[in-house]
């Protein structure tokens, strides 16, 4: 069969999610058979030492859907190895002209996701809206999709100041432009840390592509999916130890004096995590936040007024998913799956 004339990798990352995985490689297959036809399409899944039954879940699935996609990589770590090493290991597997990486517990939605993965030159990465998903409920954040837009319309001419000072980006739903995504210089950051695998990311294409732009879309990729075994709860010491090395390698490399004694401000104020009004009444980022977003309000409102997520559609989608991965568990049952 001739190579079609664009390819793009599905970069997973797995830790326990034998309740979850499933629906994710559904979704992916939905936009696979949907969307990919004139497109040729990889998978890349890094499973980082799951002791559930994840392992065999994927072993099994991409076994039965090999016809699927070109190229197929799956990684087992022998070890836990965190979240960055393992993106580390998706990139340093990559082929493809563009990818998507998600964690194995989140969902696509119907949207063509490729459509919008194929980055012109100046945009380093997009962006769009999220809904949330939580047990087993589709549902929209206002105020979340309220500080989306903020952030956007504030940080819109600098790109590098958005990873650096008060901002809301929905990491679920970026689209990294592979050309900045897949380099030396990003596995290098990366290997630095341990679980909070998108900050460095955006933070080295920031740095070493100042001039790119931000892009913004109304369309909502993948539903976030939320539970107490999320990484940021349950690794909730290790995550904040990498915020904190973020810092102070921001802070390291951060000319600007003014923005230096921001990010001081907000590495110290960090450490009171488990205290929210000291954490936020003394950090002055966010209160140059709430001033900047009541400059740009009226764009910020404009959008937020004439928004419109298809809730009914979403959750039409999502249910489809979820039982097209129930009628697979029965099908293919694995021994010690529930």
């Amino acid at each position: 069969m001739p190579n079609k004339s664009k390819s793009f990798a599905f970069l997973v990352l797995c830790h326990n999610q034998e309740d979850y995985i499933i629906e994710h490689l559904e979704s992916i297959k939905y936009l696979s058979l949907k969307y990919g036809q004139n497109i040729d399409i990889d998978i890349i899944i890094n499973d980082d030492f799951s002791n559930d039954s994840s392992p065999e879940l994927i072993k099994t699935w991409v076994d039965k859907n090999k016809k699927v996609f070109r190229n197929i990589k799956i990684i087992f770590n022998t070890k836990r190895i965190g979240t960055c090493k393992s993106v580390v290991n998706l990139l340093n597997n990559l082929k493809a002209q563009a990818c998507k990486l998600t964690a194995a517990d989140d969902v696509y939605s119907y949207e063509n996701i490729f459509k919008y993965s194929f980055l012109q030159h100046d945009i380093g990465m997009t962006s769009g809206l999220h809904i949330k998903l939580i047990n087993g409920v589709l549902t929209k954040d206002i105020f979340e999709i309220f500080s989306v837009y903020s952030s956007f319309f504030i940080y819109q001419n600098s790109i590098s100041h958005k990873f650096k000072l008060a901002s809301h980006v929905n990491a679920p739903n970026l689209i990294y432009n592979i050309k900045f995504l897949n380099t030396s210089k990003i596995k290098k950051l990366l290997s630095q840390f341990e679980l909070c695998e998108d900050w460095p990311i955006q933070i080295s294409i920031s740095e070493n592509q100042p001039s790119i732009k931000f892009k913004l879309i109304d369309k909502v990729f993948v539903y976030y999916r939320r539970t107490s075994d999320s990484v940021y709860i349950q690794f909730k010491k290790k995550f904040l130890k990498d915020k904190i090395k973020i810092f102070k390698y921001l802070i390291n490399k951060e000319k600007s004096k003014f923005v230096k004694i921001i990010l001081i401000n907000r590495l110290f104020f960090l450490k009171f995590y488990n205290f929210y009004i000291i954490k936020y009444l003394f950090n002055i980022s966010y209160y140059i936040y709430i001033f900047s977003s009541l400059l740009v309000l009226n764009s910020t409102l404009v959008k937020l007024f004439s928004l419109n997520i298809p809730m009914k559609k979403h959750t039409k989608h999502y249910e489809k998913i979820k039982l097209s991965s129930i009628k697979w568990k029965k099908i293919n049952y694995i021994d010690g799956f529930k």
